[in-house]
């Protein structure tokens, strides 16, 4: 355990503060420790609600803004000249790091009635940027000025706020409602008397010795709640059947034929000459005809360009193949704060008045019924407790009733069943029409009664939070 504030103070001095009165001659000198008055938390994620019952106050920075305010009774403080007054609050649990403001409040306040929507805001700064990082530690405050103030005009007394500076800080500080570390704020007041001290009187007689006190026994260290129980995992799906082939696209038409190349030139052979006019008379014997030409050599044409390609064939349909079926949710397992839902489970310890003695129940080996209460889980964030499902493994005749708990206290939300003699006979109950509304930092439970005392049954609970 640590005591933060500019320092770290050590625990002598803490208890002498807390635990003793000191008187230091000439000049009367006392040191007087003061418990909280009212203690509660605001959050403007909920700007409605109060959180005065709670066993931790959140300081929280980010969207959802957390606010701390606490109050002392002054009335009781003794006259004389105040020297010191120092504000001391507990640690219990650190979420994130960061930074933190104290200061006086602005306006009055009641812890069963104050919410986001109506609570006092800073007036004066007590300690600014403060550093908390570990949790089981105290943080000191040196509130000198504003208790002067205060005594000197109680109606100013509206109590301290304590606020976040840093955007991701979130911090838990314990109330007087803290039945777990139990370390509430206290205010720790020294006050002086500046007259002439008078003669000191005669020493009075010592008296008797008182018979010591009996040591009391150490309670007995609560069991460790069972792991629920794992869900199994659901079977996977039937592979869908494959699709069919799609068809192949039809063949692009042929292109059009090149153009014929020009025709080559004609052959330019020489004529041959005219053979000469005979003499008149008898007609001269016809001259010979001449050979013909030789044929022309013309060059063949060029080849004609190649046509365009024809278009691609249209793209067949896709196959269609079934989609295989869910497999089932897993049972059981448990669903991690922030999520949509978070479900609260647990294989409870087995009841039976063997396992439950004298030293936890009260009752001995065979009374009936027998009792217990699961470890309780704390809740991570606002919701409401629905739904209870119950399964319980006898192997005996009895009857059981199982009962959902908020901070160790019973609920409305229950069910109730028997089970039978036969080995291995499971039974089951369930409750969805009770609700229960919770808060960040409640925890929850499950009481269990079997009524055969001397007989095991084995329960496994569950309920979600929504």
């Amino acid at each position: 355990m640590k005591f933060l504030s500019g320092g770290v103070h050590g625990r002598t001095r803490f208890a002498q503060l807390a635990g003793f009165v000191l008187f230091v001659l000439p000049g009367l000198t006392f040191a007087q420790s003061l418990p909280v008055m009212q203690d509660a938390w605001v959050s403007s994620g909920a700007p409605a609600s109060n959180f005065g019952g709670t066993v931790s106050m959140n300081v929280v920075g980010g969207a959802s803004t957390g606010n701390a305010l606490v109050q002392f009774d002054l009335s009781a403080v003794p006259s004389g000249t105040l020297s010191k007054a120092t504000l001391v609050v507990f640690v219990n649990k650190v979420t994130a790091a960061g930074t933190i403001n104290v200061s006086t409040a602005n306006g009055a306040w009641t812890e069963t009635g104050v919410n986001y929507g109506n609570s006092p805001t800073v007036l004066a700064a007590i300690a600014s940027g403060v550093s908390v990082s570990s949790a089981g530690t105290y943080l000191t405050f040196d509130a000198t000025t504003a208790v002067q103030g205060w005594l000197a005009s109680p109606g100013t007394n509206n109590g301290f706020i304590i606020t976040p500076l840093s955007a991701g800080v979130n911090i838990s500080l314990d109330t007087k409602e803290s039945s777990t570390t139990s370390h509430p704020a206290e205010l720790l007041i020294t006050m002086s008397n500046s007259g002439t001290p008078g003669v000191t009187g005669p020493t009075g007689a010592t008296g008797a010795t008182g018979a010591a006190g009996s040591a009391s026994a150490t309670g007995a260290t609560g069991a460790t709640g069972a792991t629920g129980v794992t869900g199994a995992t659901g079977v996977t799906g039937a592979t869908g059947a494959a699709g069919s082939a799609s068809a192949t696209g039809a063949t692009g038409a042929t292109g059009a034929p090149g153009a014929t190349g020009a025709t080559g030139a004609t052959g330019a052979g020489t004529t041959g000459a005219t053979g000469a006019t005979g003499n008149n008379g008898t007609a001269g014997a016809t001259g010979a005809t001449g050979a013909t030409g030789a044929t022309g050599a013309g060059t063949t044409g060029a080849t004609g360009a190649t046509g365009s390609t024809g278009a691609t064939g249209a793209t067949g349909a896709t196959g269609v193949g079934l989609t295989g079926p869910t497999g089932p949710t897993g049972s059981g397992g448990s669903v991690a704060a922030g999520s949509v839902a978070q479900m609260f489970s647990a294989q409870l310890p087995v009841v039976s008045a063997a396992s439950y003695g004298t030293s936890i129940l009260g009752g001995g080996a065979g009374v009936s019924p027998v009792t217990q209460i699961a470890l309780e889980t704390p809740v991570a964030a606002a919701c409401t407790l629905q739904k209870l499902y119950v399964k319980v493994t006898g192997g005996v005749a009895t009857n059981f009733v199982i009962t959902l708990s908020k901070n160790g206290s019973a609920t409305g939300v229950t069910c109730s069943g028997s089970t039978t003699a036969t080995a291995n006979s499971v039974a089951s109950c369930t409750d969805i029409t009770h609700t229960v509304p919770v808060v960040a930092g409640d925890s929850v439970g499950y009481l269990v009664t079997n009524s055969a005392a001397t007989n095991q049954i084995i329960p496994h609970a569950a309920i979600y939070c929504q």
